[in-house]
């Protein structure tokens, strides 16, 4: 059976989306069926080129995860399970396109 790699980007829209206007940015934690980390940081990139995002930064590398990790978390017992059917999950946290706090604002 094909591993699970846990992966968390900080990541923003690209600017000629029409999120861009409307999302600053958004942290995603990547649930991906893959043979190794690096194939996993793979194709979580690509999914991020291909649905207009620019990654800021990788807040965890990729490690794998087991099922029995989630058993006492039903949501994230969810996304794991929708990465081991359907390939990968991305679970998107975004915030609005407005002054963040650290923000410089002039």
């Amino acid at each position: 059976m094909t591993p699970i790699f846990f992966i968390q980007y900080e990541l923003a829209p690209a600017a000629h989306t029409p999120l861009f206007a409307e999302v600053g940015g958004a942290v995603v934690n990547c649930f991906v069926a893959a043979a190794s980390g690096e194939a996993a940081e793979a194709q979580a990139l690509a999914h991020f080129r291909e649905s207009d995002w620019r990654v800021m930064a990788q807040e965890e590398a990729p490690r794998p995860v087991a099922r029995e990790n989630y058993t006492d978390d039903p949501e994230w017992l969810a996304f794991f399970d929708t990465a081991r059917q359907e390939g990968a999950c991305y679970v998107y946290y975004e915030w609005p396109a407005e002054p963040q706090e650290g923000d410089a604002v002039h």
